[in-house]
């Protein structure tokens, strides 16, 4: 028989073990074609599969996210962007980063729409794309 060994909620292990009386209090019985296993929760008697991973954007080099940018919202988009003078600080921090970080990235874009250089579709499509780990 299968057993999920639950510690504090979660399943930490899923066992073979004897009947249901020979095993520790711990120990949860499954049927055999069951999913569970570690990470799964037990809510109110119920087991719970895990919350499906975030995904984390990994950092781009500059040229990678110059190709991001240009491949979603095009060239002249781009250009805008980088040449708008009243962007001079956003600009100005790339150009100073060895990487670009996605986690600025919203601000930064969301300057660019409102400057007219994208759209709200072109920054929701741009973070869409960007490589994850």
């Amino acid at each position: 028989m299968r057993y999920a060994v639950v510690a504090a909620g979660v399943v930490v292990n899923v066992v073979r073990g004897g009947d249901a009386g020979e095993v520790p209090p711990d120990w949860v019985a499954l049927p055999d074609d069951s999913p569970v296993g570690p990470g799964w929760r037990v809510v109110e008697g119920v087991f719970r599969a895990p919350d499906a991973p975030v995904p984390v954007r990994r950092m781009l080099g500059k040229l990678a996210f110059r190709d991001l940018v240009v491949s979603v919202a095009g060239l002249a988009a781009y250009e805008g962007f980088r040449g708008d003078p009243a962007l001079f600080l956003v600009n100005d921090q790339l150009n100073l980063a060895s990487e670009v970080d996605p986690a600025d990235m919203p601000a930064a874009l969301a300057a660019g729409v409102a400057r007219g250089h994208l759209t709200d579709a072109d920054v929701a499509a741009i973070m869409a794309a960007w490589p994850v780990e």
